[in-house]
């Protein structure tokens, strides 16, 4: 800090003062001290935005270049950590990571080390090695993680609390451990989307289904479990990650699709136009497919896409409820059960209009 000259002794004193009176440490974020942190007031004030409000979307890859799925993070406290080989300080942390994987993993501590994609990728695999790294390493997806998560230096480190939601970004890696036992003491949430009713849901009008009066399709989706329907097993987010939390009381329609379908994107006004109408009611999700879903962040851009998307990698998600064509629609009620399984791509709004009058 830089002192006017010529200041009095008796100024000086008055200072000293002041400074012991007032100088209790400042909390970020009301849970940790603000000299716990790194970054200038700028930065500071843009990470402090972040606390308490849910993890941006992860974009990432394997040391291959392939699109990898965001590790399962729910009921965890999560370490995420920006680094890069080229880092000087990084590699000065990478042991302190090392430690508190090793120590905390079977109390539900979960580190990930996500590397800068512009350069230093080609030495990941030696300096693990070296380091002796032992928890999973990620590159970063030409930057998109970088800005979703506003890293401005490096290592920008961030912890995730139990609920998925960041309690401390910007943390220097000597407080990262006080940090993740305090975390580690709070609660496990529940998991999974809670189900008020689990009878057997009625039935809903043959026309709403695509199935219609194909005996074979329908009992192949009627295998699919309507009170436990199966989990959404997606990564790389975009426009905002559903947690099972943000589903709850909610409809959910799904929407199957593939960057390669021609009436998939015909139908994405459509969809913008459902997503904004029923917003208070209604989540819509594009599923997309695993082949072509490296052009997913260019079609929600060039597409104008204003409804969460995500990845289905593998097409796991897209097998466990046996889609067959794209667009495939499946909407749940509001109790998270499976109500019409592959709707009719004009009926999705009046399967909306049909479980919303249900609760009259």
């Amino acid at each position: 800090m830089i002192h006017a000259q010529g200041a009095s002794k008796m100024n000086r004193l008055l200072g000293l003062f002041f400074l012991v009176l007032f100088s209790a440490p400042t909390l970020a974020g009301d849970d940790f001290p603000e000299s716990w942190f790194w970054g200038d007031e700028k930065v500071r004030a843009m990470h402090q935005a972040m606390v308490g409000k849910k993890a941006p979307a992860l974009r990432l890859e394997d040391l291959n270049g392939k699109t990898v799925r965001t590790p399962p993070m729910l009921g965890k406290v999560v370490v995420v950590d920006f680094w890069a080989t080229w880092c000087g300080p990084c590699l000065k942390a990478i042991p302190e990571m090392v430690d508190l994987q090793a120590e905390y993993k079977d109390q539900g501590l979960l580190v990930m080390g996500i590397h800068d994609s512009r350069r230093g990728v080609d030495r990941m695999a030696t300096v693990a090695g070296e380091k002796k790294i032992n928890y999973p390493l990620f590159v970063d997806d030409n930057e998109q993680s970088a800005r979703n998560w506003k890293v401005r230096f490096w290592p920008t480190i961030a912890v995730i609390d139990r609920t998925g939601k960041i309690r401390a970004i910007g943390l220097q890696p000597s407080h990262v451990k006080a940090v993740v036992e305090t975390l580690l003491k709070e609660p496990v949430p529940a998991k999974g989307r809670k189900t008020v009713d689990t009878t057997t849901p009625p039935s809903v009008p043959t026309e709403l289904l695509e199935s219609g009066t194909d005996i074979t399709r329908s009992r192949r989706l009627a295998s699919i479990n309507a009170t436990t329907p199966p989990e959404l097993d997606v990564s790389n987010w975009i426009n905002g990650e559903m947690r099972p939390e943000d589903l709850e009381g909610k409809i959910v329609v799904l929407d199957f699709w593939a960057t390669w379908c021609g009436p998939c994107l015909a139908s994405i006004p459509k969809n913008n136009a459902l997503a904004k109408k029923y917003g208070d009611d209604v989540v819509l999700i594009g599923v997309c497919h695993d082949r072509g879903a490296e052009r997913m962040a260019e079609m929600v851009r060039s597409r104008n896409i204003r409804y969460p998307v995500c990845h289905d990698v593998g097409n796991t998600t897209i097998d466990a409820y046996m889609v067959n064509g794209y667009p495939d629609y499946y909407v749940f009620d509001r109790q998270g059960r499976l109500r019409v399984p592959d709707c009719r791509n004009n009926k999705v709004e009046a399967a909306i209009k049909f479980l919303m009058a249900e609760e009259n």
